[in-house]
């Protein structure tokens, strides 16, 4: 049975390195905790696992593995692998919740949408934005280029989810659309736009950002879907080139248990992951990588999940009305 317990006392006691169960005892955790995260190798949402994975074993006294499953169906597969009974193991979800919102809104979950279902653990991120890039070769150099170009024929873009909602922003701004062609990877997503089977793509900043260091001149960043123009990339945001503030969104990690998970459990849970996120060690390595990591608790995640639904409504309607207009 879930405590009620105010967020403030949850991060003083983060901040102390306490457990808050009754009595004062530590609820029991496996000693194998499995991170399911279906958006792929080098994706934002593993690397923001992979930097806390060390802290959190130690924190658990066991190990954390990181559970990658196969495209096509990676989400599907792993909302059963986070609901199947794991014996003495636990498996929670790892998933960009802008994305999770979509799919709720996009695809056939049945009676209630998943992020009805599923107990919030924490935030690992307080956000990040997304970005429009081209390959470095590409004549495109401007969002007024690129404005150009889409009118002047259809273009493919390369996206990491289907039903992207910054794809249906740009198709909002343009009155136009825009082929999808959702990569499975992160790799694949690079590879489609520098080997030209996709005009532009679509990348989390902290992912561009990363690319762009490795491979000097392999990408150039077009726009941003923030609300303020980021820090490092230093291009306009979709939102000042338009004028319209409803084209601006932010993404973020968020844990998620299966809908029985235990209370006390998730508490413990997100206290050994703001633990993780306080060690020198991967401050350092986060600050590094120019990643955003702030832990936050369970009331931040069911806000951002109400903020992301709100998005996701409007991208739809705004695509809806993008097809009503076609010829």
């Amino acid at each position: 049975m879930a405590i009620p317990i105010d967020r403030r006392t949850l991060l003083a006691a983060a901040a102390a390195g306490l457990a808050l169960v009754p009595g004062g005892a530590r609820a029991a955790l496996p000693k194998s905790l499995a991170v399911v995260v279906p958006t792929g190798a080098g994706s934002t949402v593993e690397t923001a696992v992979k930097l806390l994975s060390t802290g959190v074993a130690a924190a658990i006294g066991g190990r954390v593995l990181i559970d990658l499953p196969n495209p096509p169906d990676r989400l599907a597969e792993a909302l059963t692998r986070v609901a199947a009974p794991g014996g003495t193991d636990l498996a929670i979800l790892a998933t960009d919740l802008l994305a999770q919102a979509t799919w709720d809104a996009t695809a056939d979950v049945g009676s209630r949408p998943t992020l009805d279902r599923l107990t919030p653990i924490a935030n690992l991120t307080p956000g990040y934005s997304t970005a429009l890039f081209v390959a470095g070769a590409s004549p495109i150099r401007t969002w007024k280029d690129f404005a150009a170009a889409a009118r002047a024929g259809p273009l493919t873009l390369a996206t990491p989810n289907p039903e992207s909602v910054h794809l249906r922003f740009l198709e909002a701004a343009l009155a136009l659309a825009f082929t999808d062609a959702p990569a499975d990877s992160r790799d694949a997503l690079y590879a489609a736009v520098a080997g030209g089977d996709a005009a532009a793509g679509i990348a989390n900043t902290p992912s561009l950002i990363a690319y762009a260091a490795a491979n000097p001149g392999a990408v150039r960043p077009i726009l941003t879907f923030g609300g303020q123009r980021n820090a490092v990339l230093k291009v306009p945001t979709l939102r000042e080139l338009t004028g319209n503030r409803r084209l601006a969104t932010t993404n973020n990690v968020a844990l998620l248990g299966a809908p029985d998970l235990d209370g006390d459990a998730a508490t413990e849970l997100y206290l050994a992951f703001a633990r993780a996120a306080r060690q020198p060690a991967v401050t350092a390595a986060a600050r590094k990588i120019g990643f955003p990591l702030a832990v936050e608790g369970p009331d931040a995640v069911r806000v951002t999940i109400a903020r992301n639904r709100k998005v996701v409504a409007a991208a739809i309607a705004a695509a809806q009305a993008v097809a009503q207009k076609a010829p």
